[in-house]
């Protein structure tokens, strides 16, 4: 936790919950397999039902170039790295 600044928050993605200090809030999110979820959400983008939106899209090759667009900030929209 040293690297939050305090009253910040940290995020996290472990199944063991860190001890809130310095008045962080520490959240924890869990994750776990959903492969039908995931494909009513693609098929729902597929149809239209769904818009995501995307500010630009990047070949792999490009990734760091895509990394450093997106901690720029201002973006109305995701990043795709693409194939």
């Amino acid at each position: 936790m040293d690297t939050v600044g305090g009253g910040g928050v940290s995020v996290n993605f472990v199944s063991v919950d860190p001890l809130p200090i310095r008045g962080i809030r520490v959240l924890t999110v869990r994750i776990r397999a959903d492969g039908a979820a995931l494909a009513g959400l693609s098929s729902s983008a597929g149809d239209g039902r769904l818009t995501p939106r995307v500010a630009g899209t990047y070949p792999l090759e490009q990734a760091a170039e895509a990394f450093l667009r997106q901690a720029k900030g201002g973006l109305r929209g995701r990043l795709v790295r693409v194939p």
